[in-house]
């Protein structure tokens, strides 16, 4: 598809740029593969990784034994969930979403999946923060990896991606000259065009 500018010079000129159609050219966005690559599975590393170590310091509990009800309920801060039904699960779940991004070419599954995973973070800390029994510094060492490696995954997923730009194959100029000519009747206004190609 082509595309059309027109202006209007001081002297009364009509300058039109007319570009044909354009063919697409593919340009590589920010970072490279290789950095995609890495930063995606070290993000998703982390995002499997941290559930297994101790996310609430008080009791050592662990993301695969602390109820997925963490993230909204402070009466939930405890052990004893199992695996499917812990918070832990989520995040390992994340983590393997975040490496199947590296199939598709933009990488929005990997940063969807880092982003789900800083959210989850925030709510976890939320309940942490309303919780009567814990503070904020008992949050263990595994959630802390779980957010970083969520962030990483979000960096991961824009690095690498490529878009599409259009390229005009060609582009002609068009000049308009307004002549006015007087008559008997009124006035009666005549146009020629200069048409220039590149």
């Amino acid at each position: 598809m082509g595309w059309f500018q027109r202006e209007r010079t001081e002297d009364g000129m009509r300058t039109a740029t007319v570009a044909g159609p354009g063919t697409y050219e593919v340009r590589p966005a920010m970072g490279s593969l290789a950095s995609r690559i890495l930063l995606s599975a070290a993000g998703a590393a982390a995002l499997i990784l941290g559930p297994f170590l101790a996310w609430l310091r008080v009791g050592d509990v662990t993301g695969i034994h602390l109820s997925n009800r963490a993230f909204f309920r402070p009466s939930a801060l405890s052990g004893g969930a199992s695996l499917f039904a812990s918070a832990g699960f989520v995040a390992t779940v994340l983590g393997l979403l975040a490496l199947l991004g590296l199939a598709f070419r933009t990488g929005w599954l990997t940063r969807l999946a880092g982003a789900l995973g800083v959210i989850a973070f925030v709510l976890y800390g939320l309940t942490v923060f309303r919780a009567s029994n814990v503070e904020l510094q008992d949050i263990g060492l595994g959630a802390w990896i779980t957010l970083a490696g969520a962030i990483v995954a979000v960096v991961g997923g824009f690095m690498g991606t490529a878009r599409k730009v259009i390229v005009p194959e060609h582009t002609t100029e068009v000049r308009e000259t307004e002549v006015v000519r007087g008559t008997s009747n009124g006035q009666v206004e005549e146009t020629t065009e200069e048409r220039k190609a590149s």
